[in-house]
């Protein structure tokens, strides 16, 4: 076989469509896959692809180009990079394929999502590293501590209908065995289901074709590595015709904002009374926070959520139980000025800017796709909310705009979003010449904790009740005690 680099095989829609397709042929439904309101607390905002859909579309689209190998697969390697939403359309590259093996990339733009290494020779013999064990098949994600997962082991049930598996990937079961992808999408209700279970990200695998493929019933797997300082899991396999090992990260729980009582221990309990204000991107994150300093003071709140209708439920019952006042609305940025209209039948004093789309870094250092998000948000959606709501504002309209210390110094990967923050500045400092307009508070913020910068690795974060108190207590000069 000749060398080839870098053909692209095929250009793959990877929809909602596939993607339910995929979850009924592998019953992997981790909420990260199906679930927008709980993937948008990952970093990309929205669901992701699973990592072996990805992969087995891969083979399968390197093994109906052809030509077919002289010698079967016998280890597969695969690393998942970096997430790729559902609604991408993706392309799988042939990056190397030659006598030895083959190397396919899934690319979403320049960014490649998930590497797939294949060598071809003599398939291995079975292996007992994973031993017998409780079998589990759990309809809904499972949750371990960090104990247990130490110390797991079982196994997961293959497909019993390898014909639906036969018909989903037809080329890649005639180059590698039905099982063999039935092994496969094992691994993913493994990771995504069982072990992380919830809160799982899937790394890679590391795998040898064992000569024993025929229809294994049951997956086994057992911990063979836990290591808590990267929060990574390492489960040694064995069964569907392949042994050795997959890479998963147990990831964090969603962050829980300080609560209620906590912070009314430093808000003056009528400071902001006789205020009305609207927290755009209220219903979780800092905006929460906001939310319950203004309420804690006596303020009339206004919360709006794009998506998260039970976060904000939530928020509201908090305050409320404290004897706060709290109203929800739902309110998109993407709906424009006219989505603002069923919350303007009362005038507001102030409005509190918290909404975001998803934060990450960008190893291009600088992306007009993603400065363009940005500016959509920071820029665009801050404009026509604070222009709408100074046409009912009561007297004149106090505005909050959340900024960013990286204006300052802006790391690599994050030079479009202290881009996006900058003109938000330079709109703050044009507001101040408008009339309309009263206070007009820019805070540039320090990295506080939030489900945006959660990561894998322990990280402290500054309380930021006391920070946003005192940007809070910046936007109500001259306004508190109404």
């Amino acid at each position: 076989m000749s060398p080839v680099e870098n053909a692209l095989l095929a250009e793959i829609s990877f929809d909602e469509d596939a993607r339910d397709a995929f979850v009924a042929l592998s019953r992997d439904c981790n909420p990260v896959h199906v679930d927008p309101i709980a993937a948008r607390r990952l970093t990309t905002g929205t669901p992701i692809v699973h990592g072996i859909h990805q992969v087995l579309a891969a083979l399968e689209a390197h093994f109906a180009a052809g030509p077919r190998a002289a010698a079967p697969v016998a280890k597969l390697r695969v690393s998942f990079e970096k997430p790729l939403p559902v609604g991408t359309t993706a392309g799988v590259v042939r990056s190397r394929a030659d006598d030895r093996g083959f190397v396919l990339d899934v690319r979403s733009g320049v960014e490649v999502t998930a590497r797939i290494a294949a060598a071809y020779g003599a398939c291995g013999s079975s292996s007992d590293a994973a031993p017998e064990g409780r079998v589990f098949s759990p309809p809904t994600p499972l949750v371990w501590s960090e104990a247990e997962l130490a110390e797991l082991s079982g196994e997961i049930p293959l497909s019993r209908d390898l014909e639906a598996v036969k018909a989903a990937y037809p080329a890649a079961s005639d180059a590698i065995g039905t099982t063999r992808v039935a092994g496969l999408l094992a691994a993913t209700f493994l990771v995504g289901m069982v072990a992380p279970g919830l809160h799982s990200l899937f790394r890679g695998l590391s795998l040898t074709a064992t000569g024993d493929a025929g229809p294994d019933a049951r997956l086994a797997f057992r911990t063979a590595l836990y290591d808590p300082r990267f929060r990574l899991l390492r489960l040694a396999v064995a069964g569907g015709g392949w042994t050795g090992t997959i890479d998963a990260h147990l990831r964090r729980e969603p962050v829980v904002q300080p609560s209620m009582e906590a912070v009314s221990r430093l808000v003056d309990r009528d400071e902001f009374s006789g205020l009305r204000a609207l927290v755009v991107g209220g219903s979780r994150g800092l905006g929460e926070v906001i939310a319950k300093i203004l309420a804690s003071g006596g303020a009339e709140v206004t919360i709006t959520h794009a998506k998260g209708s039970a976060d904000a439920a939530r928020v509201r019952s908090e305050i409320v139980a404290r004897g706060g006042h709290c109203d929800v609305a739902p309110f998109d940025l993407r709906s424009g000025p006219a989505g603002l209209d069923h919350i303007l039948t009362t005038s507001r004093h102030q409005v509190y800017f918290m909404a975001t789309p998803a934060i990450a870094s960008a190893d291009a250092g600088h992306d007009p796709v993603v400065l363009g998000r940005y500016l959509e948000s920071y820029v665009e959606g801050f404009a026509f909310v604070v222009e709408r709501l100074a046409q009912t504002a009561e007297n004149r309209l106090d505005v909050f705009y959340p900024s960013t210390v990286y204006v300052e110094d802006p790391p690599r990967g994050f030079v479009d979003y202290a881009m996006a923050k900058a003109a938000g500045e330079v709109l703050c400092a044009a507001l101040r010449n408008d009339p309309r307009f009263g206070n007009v508070v820019i805070e540039r913020l320090p990295r506080l904790a939030s489900d945006q910068t959660a990561g894998l690795v322990s990280e402290s974060f500054p309380d930021p009740v006391p920070l946003l108190l005192n940007a809070v207590r910046k936007t109500s000069i001259g306004r508190r005690g109404l």
